[in-house]
């Protein structure tokens, strides 16, 4: 993941434009998404070994809604998906979780 990551960080600092720079955001949005998976399958590990410690941490969730709603839009977009988000109660600007 960290390979993918870091060449995705240096390809995009050519001068990428228009549909291969939403691209090249995209995989790197999905990676650091994987990233944060295998984290977290880590984390269970130390959680079944009592090593574990949650934090509260700061997010924003609307951004975390349409980061992960625009990496399903766009694995999907060959099979004409629509995917809509709708904000039943409004949501906090910023979160605090574990």
């Amino acid at each position: 993941m960290n390979a993918i990551l870091g060449m995705t960080a240096l390809m995009s600092r050519k001068l990428i434009t228009g549909a291969a720079a939403e691209h090249f955001k995209t995989v790197t949005e999905s990676a650091n998404a994987m990233l944060s998976l295998v984290n977290d399958l880590l984390d269970f590990s130390r959680i079944e070994a009592g090593r574990f410690h949650l934090q509260p941490v700061p997010f924003a969730l609307r951004d975390a809604i349409e980061e992960a709603a625009s990496a399903i839009v766009e694995s999907r977009s060959e099979g004409h998906v629509v995917l809509k988000c709708v904000e039943a109660t409004p949501i906090q600007a910023r979160r605090a979780s574990e």
